[in-house]
């Protein structure tokens, strides 16, 4: 901690200035520093700010000097368990396939980036997420809750309820012969409680944003079945806020590293939408072209575990997306790009096109 700089806190730049011009340099000097009388501009809520950021950089050193001191551990024998997008409750993998791409890239433990422009199915595939992290173990699923974090108020309720119809007459065709669980399964999942199981966090601002990441351990240590959580999307309060493009990017790195470090500790997965930017791009010989590409994409592109590209698919038709594999464990099990096809139906997301 001596070495650590006070430039890697998650707090804001003006606060870090105060820091500095009173002396503060490391973490080292911050831990044993009587904040409320560094300088005049330090706030109670800074102060606050500023002894959670710390908090979470010592976590994080700590735990990679404990890493440092143990062998690499390659699993010994654990199970990735996934939050399954298109499979309905009980189908078997069908390993190569289409569908398991994406039945398998949403991890427990991970943080995964879906991209994409406007109105190309993100919201629908958070939906989805949220209901299919309920399925319950016996069917195959992780049977837990989900959090759906709302930036952009896009969050419909009448739409979830729609096709929570959908998941709850998917799990009742998949159950077997055995009365008892039957039985357990049809009182667990009734329309009202599968929806009590989905938790909506709307965000309104930057304030409710900062508030939210340093809130969220705590709900993780409280709620302990809330498996999934999709924040949608998840830069466009940092976008608006009055900061130049190396404070955001530094303010985005830093909440993902927070990502990362709850996503491991408390085994859930994070599921990021992104969206895209005009980049003007120059070459010496030809005129200068314009690409969409993600917005802070190399920052999120190294701090994520996956990331899934979204798009139309016009040449197969209007209501047709295809999703894309672009950064992932999977990606290089096989030579071929990872893809897939699907389609938005009443009933959600569904891999089988008609």
């Amino acid at each position: 901690m001596e070495d650590i700089r006070i430039t890697n806190l998650n707090v804001e730049k003006k606060t870090i200035t105060s820091l500095q011009s009173s002396g503060v340099i490391t973490l080292k000097e911050v831990e044993h520093a009587n904040l409320h009388k560094l300088h005049e501009d330090i706030t109670q809520l800074q102060v606050d700010k500023i002894r959670t950021a710390f908090d979470d950089v010592k976590e994080i050193s700590d735990s990679y000097s404990k890493f440092l001191k143990n062998p690499v551990d390659i699993g010994k024998g654990r199970q990735r368990q996934t939050v399954q997008l298109v499979r309905d409750p009980g189908q078997e993998i069908e390993e190569g396939g289409e569908e398991y791409f994406l039945d398998e890239v949403f991890g427990l433990g991970e943080v995964i980036e879906i991209v994409g422009p406007s109105a190309c199915g993100k919201g629908q595939i958070g939906y989805q997420l949220c209901l299919n992290s309920q399925i319950p173990k016996e069917l195959g699923g992780i049977e837990g809750e989900a959090l759906y974090v709302d930036t952009n108020g896009d969050f419909c309720e009448e739409r979830v309820l729609e096709m929570a119809k959908c998941f709850r007459m998917k799990l009742m065709k998949s159950l077997g012969k055995d009365d008892e669980l039957d039985v357990k399964l049809k009182e667990k999942y009734t329309e009202e409680k599968i929806l009590e199981r989905i938790y909506h966090f709307r965000i309104m601002d930057e304030d409710d944003q900062t508030s939210f990441f340093i809130s969220l351990e705590k709900i993780l240590k409280s709620n302990k079945k809330i498996k999934c959580i999709y924040y949608d999307p998840i830069n466009i309060h940092c976008s608006k806020a009055e900061r130049g493009y190396q404070e955001r990017k530094r303010i985005i790195n830093n909440v993902l590293i927070h990502f990362l470090r709850l996503s491991k500790r408390f085994q859930v997965c994070f599921v990021l939408t992104n969206i895209l930017k005009s980049v003007r791009k120059f070459y010496k010989e030809s005129e200068p072209t314009t690409k969409l590409e993600p917005n802070y994409g190399e920052i999120l592109f190294q701090s994520c575990t996956n990331r899934v590209h979204i798009d139309r698919d016009s040449k197969i038709g209007d209501d047709i997306f295809k999703a894309t594999l672009t950064k992932g464990s999977m990606f290089y099990e096989r030579t071929k790009e990872f893809h897939m096809h699907f389609q938005v139906k009443e009933s959600g997301i569904s891999g089988r096109i008609s």
